[in-house]
């Protein structure tokens, strides 16, 4: 199943310094796009490194009556479309996967996505934009697989 970005989202981390954080009521475009971005610019502003954070939940409200919750111990594959805001002249969709990606990693791995695209298409990091075209769930508790 496809996701359309419109899915609401609810992330739980923990930051290196041991700051813990939840953010809810995002869908999961505003999530990648506006608040992992957000994260990026301010410690770029502060002249610091992009600090590291454990995601240690992910919650997935794919429908009203249908909510998938990433547990520690899965295991994530995911297939991203990256692209450029602002160019006209480049409307290209770069393709881009994580295989078995281990949940407490995701944050950070969007935090690199972000880093690597702006430096490979030699842009600003806020001039990338981040697609999840779709996630398979590799359960760490069972062996079930499911796709959203």
């Amino acid at each position: 199943m496809k996701l359309t970005g419109r899915e609401y989202v609810s992330l739980s981390a923990l930051r290196d310094d041991g700051y813990r954080f939840t953010i809810c009521c995002l869908t999961l475009d505003q999530l990648l796009n506006r608040f992992i971005i957000s994260n990026i610019l301010n410690d770029l502003k502060k002249d610091i490194n992009t600090r590291k954070h454990i995601t240690t939940s992910i919650i997935i409200n794919h429908n009203t009556n249908d909510s998938i919750k990433f547990k520690k111990r899965d295991k994530l594959n995911i297939h991203y479309q990256i692209s450029l805001i602002n160019n006209i002249l480049n409307d290209t969709l770069y393709d881009a996967y994580n295989k078995n990606l281990e949940l407490k990693d995701f944050y950070n791995t969007i935090v690199d996505l972000f880093e690597t695209y702006a430096y490979e298409m030699d842009t600003e990091i806020d001039n990338i934009h981040i697609d999840i075209v779709e996630i398979e769930i590799v359960k760490g508790d069972k062996n079930e697989n499911q796709v959203i």
